[in-house]
């Protein structure tokens, strides 16, 4: 059973029950006045037998069926009773009750209703009993009546319940198609929204948002298959063309030498790229990750400025703290050290490849809740269009023409520092120096 069919029968359910006990209290109260003016009945000729002497026809204007009138004294004898043939048997606690109470209401086992009223100067009971025929008969017609207007009600209400939910479902049903009819070919094709529905629009424009960040995604796969087909064959057709040519003539050791030293070279850049790559694919997988150890961030720069100064001596590394720390903690982070320093070393690295002196310059300082690691290098500065790509794959700017690499530095920086729920910024700034800003939480400042 789906949603709407649902939804439909609860609705009629809860409809007909409700209406079921609004119909069975309004039985019960029409009962309780045939009851109320049946006693009343009674009443009155209770009354009138203590006045004048009761006969069997007193009781037909009254419309009371198998009418009986009882005459006692206050100890049970009976003094007269109509029909003089009736058996009538007065339980010891119902007399105890009439001779302590004015005026006494009963039913017997046949339904009849008796009331008893007690003279006590006189010192007699009187009692008037009957079956209220015409009174049930009428009970009984009023609830055949109830009962029909229920289930014409109740199937009206059906009925009703599967249209108006139908209806109601009808926008939903439209969204459901058009989500059914969007494939990856369509991802551009959005979901139309109509001011009457305001919660069918909300769902829209969430499928409409995630439409757009489909369309980006696979843009995204796209773009990067398609750069990672081309630099993983530039090197494959380098290393193929150096072993064909190898192949083809008689070398000389000196020769095969330098063949295979050439083709050593070819393969760490193919190992490098693939790493890369193997690092970029793995970037969901990493971003689950939430308990971090705690680091100190000025240790972690420490060691990578040692690791990437084994890799370039040339290179020329100035550390500053931009505010002195007052205690241990000002410097602490949540994180991962290997990615961190991946990306230190990864941020150095392309400062002393695009530089013109071959020296980086690194500010740390704290602002109280964020922790702000600089990357300085002189060097040719980015125009406008270029500063928003250089984090995407494969991406080189101007300035990295005539420099070997592969565009993914950036890229992996841009990804472990959003792991990390930080930020990385481009600025240049005058004196043709580039920055490259870092921002980090300090450890336990909104890392969850």
């Amino acid at each position: 059973m789906n949603l709407k069919s649902r939804l439909s029968v609860v609705y009629s359910i809860f409809f007909s029950g409700l209406l079921l006990f609004i119909l069975l209290v309004i039985y019960l109260v029409n009962d309780h006045n045939r009851e109320t003016e049946f006693y009343k009945k009674l009443s009155e000729l209770a009354v009138k037998s203590t006045l004048t002497p009761i006969t069997d026809n007193t009781f037909q204007p009254f419309h009371i069926s198998d009418g009986r009138f009882l005459h006692l004294n206050a100890n049970g004898a009976f003094l007269q009773k109509l029909p003089t043939t009736v058996q009538v048997l007065i339980e010891p606690a119902t007399l105890n009750k009439l001779r302590s109470v004015s005026e006494y209401r009963w039913y017997d086992q046949e339904n009849r209703q008796y009331l008893g009223i007690f003279e006590s100067k006189k010192q007699e009971i009187y009692i008037i009993g009957g079956y209220d025929k015409e009174g049930f008969e009428k009970t009984k017609q009023f609830g055949i009546i109830l009962f029909f207007v229920w289930v014409i009600v109740v199937l009206i209400t059906t009925l009703f319940s599967f249209f108006f939910v139908k209806k109601a479902f009808l926008p939903l049903a439209r969204l459901n198609q058009q989500m059914s009819a969007t494939t990856l070919h369509n991802l551009g094709q959005k979901i139309e929204m109509h001011t009457a529905n305001i919660e069918i629009n909300e769902i829209a424009e969430n499928f409409n948002g995630m439409l757009d960040r489909l369309g980006k995604a696979f843009e995204f796969q796209k773009s990067f298959v398609y750069h990672a087909s081309h630099e993983l064959r530039t090197p494959l057709a380098t290393m193929l063309s150096q072993t064909e040519s190898a192949l083809a003539r008689n070398l000389t050791d000196q020769e095969y030498k330098e063949l295979l030293v050439s083709l050593k070279e070819d393969q760490q850049e193919l190992i490098e790229l693939t790493n890369s790559l193997l690092i970029i694919s793995q970037f969901e997988q990493m971003g689950q990750v939430k308990d971090w150890p705690i680091l100190r961030i000025d240790e972690v720069l420490y060691e990578a400025m040692a690791l990437t100064k084994k890799m370039f001596p040339t290179l020329s590394q100035e550390f500053i703290f931009g505010t002195m720390p007052e205690s241990d903690e000002d410097f602490v982070v949540n994180g991962n050290a290997s990615l961190l320093k991946s990306v230190f070393s990864n941020l150095i690295k392309n400062a002393y490849y695009y530089s013109t002196n071959q020296k980086v310059t690194i500010t740390l300082e704290s602002d109280g809740q964020t922790l702000l690691i600089h990357f300085d290098n002189e060097g040719m500065q980015l125009p406008a269009d270029e500063k928003e790509n250089i984090m995407t794959p494969f991406f080189r700017g101007g300035n990295a023409l005539k420099t070997k690499g592969y565009g993914l530095g950036l890229a992996i920086v841009y990804r472990f520092i959003t792991i990390h729920k930080g930020t990385i910024t481009y600025t240049p700034i005058s004196n043709d120096i580039n920055r490259f800003t870092i921002t980090l939480n300090k450890a336990g400042k909104n890392n969850d």
